[in-house]
């Protein structure tokens, strides 16, 4: 049975976002196996998981190095059709490793995913002679060794604009999906909770600041509690970025949800979810799933939320000045408590765009099987 190995930053996050890809592998009967920290639950789990170390926020040469070792291994001893990296440092030291590989004999595929530009494209990494050049140029040099071959998707055509320009990737070898899939079905509009008296407003995702948290709890105690109601749903990790669960708890002005499984039960009774991204990201999963629930999507104006929102019409973008975003965000959600039925209408169009917009799971899965090789009436990898 051919294999199709995965790689990517954590279990938990690889569940939650990309584990209809193996289900799909199974489905046209190849063995999906993935290799990624074992941060996240195990249960149900049917398929082959094998724990890696993989440091996220920093390179660390001994731990990379472990990484690369990993991935060679699986490559040379167990010979997959494919392997599909997905994160940065997987496909980083996946894909030096998967050139080493191939040097020593394998010939499977090599699919990369960049999910979104994220902290190595940031302002900082633009201004000439800095670290964070520096930095993004060292990577960017070993980039073009590991992904020579691979077929590399992105979730927006501005990343893969981006990429092509610097000379990463070749424009044959490219291909643009949009976000990395949902099961619509579990965010049915038409099931919505209309909510009473207050309008509910939701973040949801990693508790960063980056992510637009910090903008979402300035405005929180700038609005009118008795008019708008602030949740915030999410968990925490090993970031820097990260505001604490505990400060969340005690903060006066919002109610903190914790990590929120039954998302499709929540977004049908929330009335707008905000994004404030500070980088530039995919697709964003949760303005997707939003969207379909018939939620408005607010957000800043990156490449993934324009692929979403039409401004006044599907939702609404925040300004791109940092200082005032808080204030704009309190004067939008106080405007739209006295709007009820204008929110109802455009979370209705936010739901008809999605669905008629290519962001099924099953669309996004039939892209990857066929750069797999895995569909019908293409040869299978041997």
């Amino acid at each position: 049975m051919s294999k199709v190995v995965f790689v990517a930053n954590e279990l938990g996050a690889f569940r939650h976002h990309r584990e209809h890809l193996a289900r799909a592998v199974k489905r046209a009967g190849a063995e999906p196996v993935l290799l990624a920290a074992p941060v996240g639950d195990r249960a149900g789990l049917d398929y082959a998981f094998r724990p890696v170390d993989i440091e996220r926020f920093r390179f660390d040469a001994p731990r990379d190095w472990r990484l690369f070792v990993a991935v060679f291994s699986v490559l040379r001893e167990e010979q997959p059709a494919v392997v599909h990296l997905i994160n940065i440092k997987p496909y980083l030291y996946g894909g030096l490793a998967a050139a080493a590989a191939r040097a020593m004999g394998w010939r499977g595929r090599v699919v990369v995913t960049v999910a979104g530009l994220g902290r190595l494209h940031e302002p900082q990494a633009e201004r000439t002679g800095s670290r964070a050049w520096l930095r993004r140029l060292l990577v960017e040099a070993f980039l073009r060794i590991a992904l020579r071959g691979a077929q590399v998707t992105f979730e927006t055509g501005h990343d893969r604009d981006v990429w092509l320009r610097r000379g990463l990737v070749r424009p044959d070898r490219v291909t643009v999906t949009r976000g990395t899939g949902v099961d619509l079905a579990q965010f049915a509009a038409c099931d919505r909770q209309p909510s009473r008296g207050r309008l509910r407003v939701l973040y949801a995702g990693r508790l960063l600041r980056a992510k637009g948290l910090e903008v979402f709890l300035e405005a929180a105690g700038r609005v009118d509690p008795e008019a708008v109601e602030m949740l915030v749903a999410g968990f925490s990790e090993n970031d820097p970025d990260v505001i604490s669960p505990g400060a969340l708890g005690a903060h006066p002005h919002v109610t903190f949800l914790g990590q929120v499984d039954a998302m499709g039960e929540l977004l049908r009774g929330v009335d707008v979810v905000v994004l404030a991204s500070r980088y530039n990201e995919g697709v964003p999963r949760i303005l997707i799933e939003a969207a379909a629930a018939g939620c408005v999507p607010v957000a800043t104006s990156f490449a993934g939320s324009r692929e979403l929102i039409d401004h006044g019409r599907t939702g609404f973008f925040l300004g791109s000045d940092l200082a005032g975003q808080a204030d704009e965000l309190a004067a939008l959600l106080q405007r739209l408590a006295g709007e009820r039925e204008r929110v109802g209408a455009m979370g209705r169009e936010a739901a008809a765009h999605v669905r008629a917009g290519g962001f099924a799971a099953e669309t996004i899965a039939e892209t990857f099987l066929g750069l797999y090789g895995l569909v019908s009436g293409q040869e299978r990898p041997q």
